[in-house]
Parts: C-alpha cells; structure tokens; sequence
C-alpha cells in the first residue's frame, strides 16, 4: 500500500516599519482581500487603507498568515496609543477563517493589541470566543473614554462596555473595545 505524504506549512510573518519592500510584494493581494472582506460591510473605512500605496505607507505593521505560499488572512496595525488593529481580512477559506481567528484571539487575549470592533468583525469575535469570553477581554466604556478623548474622538456609552462615536465617513457606529491598551508596534 502507499501512502501519499502530505506536509502543509503554515507561517505567519510580522512585517514592521523598514519592511516597504517586502510589504509591496504583497500590497495588491492585500488590498484585494481587504475590499473582499469588507464588501458585505460598507466598505474600507480607515485611513490608509484605500489603496495598496496608502496600505505601504500608512500602515506601519502588517501580520500575514499563510499557508505555502498563499496569503490566507492578515491583520494591520496603526499606533494609536498603542497597537491598534485598525483591519482585517481573509481570502474566505477555512484556513484564512481559522488563521484571522488565531490573530485576533493571540493579539487580544495575551495582551498585545487593541481593536474597536463592530459589525462583522464584532460578530465574528463573538462565534470566535462566545459571549463570556470576549467580556472577558472587553474594556469598559469609561477607560475607552479615557484613551480616545485622547485622540479627540467623541463617544457616546451604550452601556458598560459599548459605545457609539462617529467615523471618519460621518457615519455613527456602535463599537467595543477589546484588547490591551499601551502596546507600541516594534
């Protein structure tokens, strides 16, 4: 009997500030995952995330999942008082599913970013973790208050962990904090 072998390498790679080279390889397969994910959702809305130019320039710091060769999932980062997560994509396969679930998990559990998450994402980390589970990262509105005030951004507390303030787009939107505040991106 024979048995063919199979081997799958996974990887996920850091690219950080100093990494423009190795970030415009991968812009335009990027950029088209990020207007797929977010299609269903209105859109890309965050600074810097426009085209792949703005995602070299604008986003200091890119994790990319992937299996082979093949990019599966990323997740971009901006300094905003710490590592913020400011997007995240996958090319819609199990595997980029699971690799986008392991980011956001290791990132907000073991304390090395934030994010605001709303919509898709909000309900995706609730599949990902269960509702115990992402209270248990959440930070309440008043510390959000705190931190974002820095940034002039106005928020508005819908009860002990949400929160609604206004977009860039002008559009107002219900978000939650989940994650560690304080983080830089090295």
């Amino acid at each position: 009997m024979l048995i063919n072998e199979v081997t799958i390498h996974e990887t996920f790679e850091n690219l950080l500030p100093g990494d423009e080279e190795k970030k415009a390889h991968y812009a335009e397969k990027i950029h088209a995952m990020l207007v797929a994910s977010y299609a269903g959702s209105g859109g890309l809305k965050g600074g810097g995330t426009q085209t792949p130019e703005q995602l070299i320039h604008e986003i200091p710091m890119w994790k990319i999942f992937r299996r082979g060769t093949d990019i599966k999932a990323v997740v971009l980062y901006k300094d905003k008082g710490g590592r913020k997560i400011v997007a995240g994509g996958t090319d819609g396969t199990p595997a980029g599913i699971k690799g986008l679930a392991q980011m956001m998990k290791d990132d907000a559990l073991r304390g090395r970013a934030f994010a605001e998450i709303s919509g898709k994402m909000l309900a995706f980390m609730q599949r990902t973790l269960g509702a115990e589970g992402l209270q248990s990262i959440s930070i309440p509105v008043e510390q959000v208050i705190a931190h974002l005030n820095k940034f002039g951004k106005e928020i508005h507390p819908v009860n002990e962990f949400e929160y609604e303030r206004k977009l860039r787009s002008g559009d107002v939107e219900k978000k939650l904090m989940i994650g560690t505040l304080g983080n830089t991106i090295r």
